[in-house]
C-alpha cells in the first residue's frame, strides 16, 4: 500500500482513451458550432472567448489532463487533446512503460497527484 499524502487526498482518476480523435478536427468542429450560433443569433462575436470556445469541444465535460504519457519513444502530441494539454505534464518514454520508473517520477512530483474539480 502506498503512504504518500498525494495518494490519501485522491480517491477518484479519471481514464480517458481519446480513440479515432483529431486535435485540428475537434477544434474544427467547435468552430462550426460556434459560427452556427453566430450565424442563429445566438451568440455575439464579441462573445466567444476560450471559454466558449472550450464548451464547444467533444471533452468539454472533463477537466484537463494533469498528466499525459506517452510511450514508443516519440516526443510529440501528435494532434492529439491540442486545446486540453495546454497546462499539461507530458512523460514521454520507451516502450515498455516500467512501472518502477513511473513511481520514481511521481514520488518526485507529487504535485502531479493532484486533480482538478471539474
Amino acid at each position: 500500500m502506498l503512504k504518500h499524502p498525494s495518494f490519501v487526498v485522491n480517491q477518484r482518476m479519471t481514464l480517458v482513451l481519446a480513440l479515432a480523435y483529431g486535435g485540428h478536427w475537434d477544434i474544427v468542429q467547435a468552430t462550426r458550432r460556434i459560427a452556427a450560433k453566430v450565424r442563429s443569433g445566438d451568440l455575439q462575436p464579441d462573445d466567444i472567448d476560450e471559454a466558449v470556445l472550450g464548451r464547444h469541444l467533444s471533452l468539454s465535460g472533463l477537466p484537463a489532463p494533469d498528466l499525459l504519457i506517452r510511450t514508443g519513444g516519440e516526443q510529440r502530441v501528435s494532434n492529439f487533446l491540442l486545446w486540453n494539454l495546454a497546462y499539461t505534464e507530458m512523460v514521454f518514454q520507451d516502450w515498455p512503460l516500467q512501472a518502477s520508473m513511473l513511481m520514481v517520477y511521481f514520488q518526485d512530483m507529487p504535485s502531479l497527484f493532484y486533480f482538478r474539480k471539474a
